[in-house]
């Protein structure tokens, strides 16, 4: 029965999210952490830390992990799959379509409408996990300045997530 609802879980959350592993974020804490109580909000928050520095799109990696937290490593298989099934049916029965109306006026409409909410869906995720981290003048600290470092000097994801490894053991041993 677990392995059926996270299959699922992950079905939906791969068939109503739009814009990437961003995008599927707030509904993925929706499900997993509200819903479901499977994982803390913590939990999730560290996935996507984790899911950031390993190959692969974070939806599928957070899938991945969860699943297993939740079910073990049957379950990080029947999530995965859960995951991306929709995207695959999805991109099979619509690439055909797209490729050939995807200069169409009502087309182009749709996606220049989309195109915000995935913006406001990606900062809503940013958001609720910065209420989740952000609990103290460090890390505060930390997120002002791989922000700054990122934007002003196009610092490099994976290096601001090394520093920012660094800093948490280096901090934590102070």
């Amino acid at each position: 029965m677990l392995h059926w609802e996270l299959f699922w879980t992950f079905f939906k959350i791969g068939a109503f999210s739009f814009g990437g592993g961003y995008g599927m974020i707030p509904l993925i804490t929706q499900e997993l952490v509200y819903r479901h109580r499977w994982i803390s909000m913590e939990q999730l928050v560290d996935m996507i830390a984790v899911s950031q520095m390993t190959p692969g799109p974070i939806a599928v990696n957070i899938a991945t992990f969860a699943g297993y937290q939740t079910g073990g490593p049957l379950g990080s298989l029947v999530a995965t799959v859960g995951v991306v099934t929709p995207s695959a049916l999805i991109v099979i029965a619509g690439a055909a379509y797209f490729l050939k109306h995807h200069r169409h006026p009502v087309v182009r409409s749709v996606l220049k409408g989309i195109r915000p909410v995935v913006i406001a869906l990606i900062a809503y995720s940013g958001v609720t996990v910065a209420r989740g981290v952000l609990d103290g003048f460090l890390p505060v600290g930390i997120f002002v300045a791989a922000l700054l470092a990122s934007y002003f000097y196009q610092l490099h994801p994976i290096a601001a997530l090394l520093a920012g490894g660094l800093l948490g053991i280096v901090i934590n041993f102070l």
